[in-house]
């Protein structure tokens, strides 16, 4: 993980890749930080019985979540209405 990595050698991550323009080493460096710090203080809390909250996985938001298709569309501004299968045969 380059967080861990720059953290570690204590350099940007933009300068452990090489980057040159100044716009792009600093949204990099941010997005690196911010995202690296999300990361990390979610795998150091634990509970009360000292066990990890959450997994690498959970940390990292890997995980898929379920998806209901009329909630994606009406997410878009469309509203969908869901009708159970029974109903639909007894029109």
């Amino acid at each position: 993980m380059i967080y861990k990595q720059a953290k570690t050698f204590g350099q940007l991550p933009s300068d452990l890749l090489g980057f040159e323009h100044a716009w792009v080493r600093w949204q990099f460096d941010n997005a690196v930080f911010h995202f690296g710090s999300r990361v990390d203080n979610k795998l150091n809390q634990y509970d009360e019985n000292g066990k990890p909250k959450y997994t690498p996985e959970q940390a990292l938001n890997l995980l898929p979540k379920p998806v209901k298709l009329a909630d994606f569309i009406n997410r878009r501004g469309a509203r969908v209405k869901v009708v159970p299968h029974s109903e639909k045969q007894a029109e």
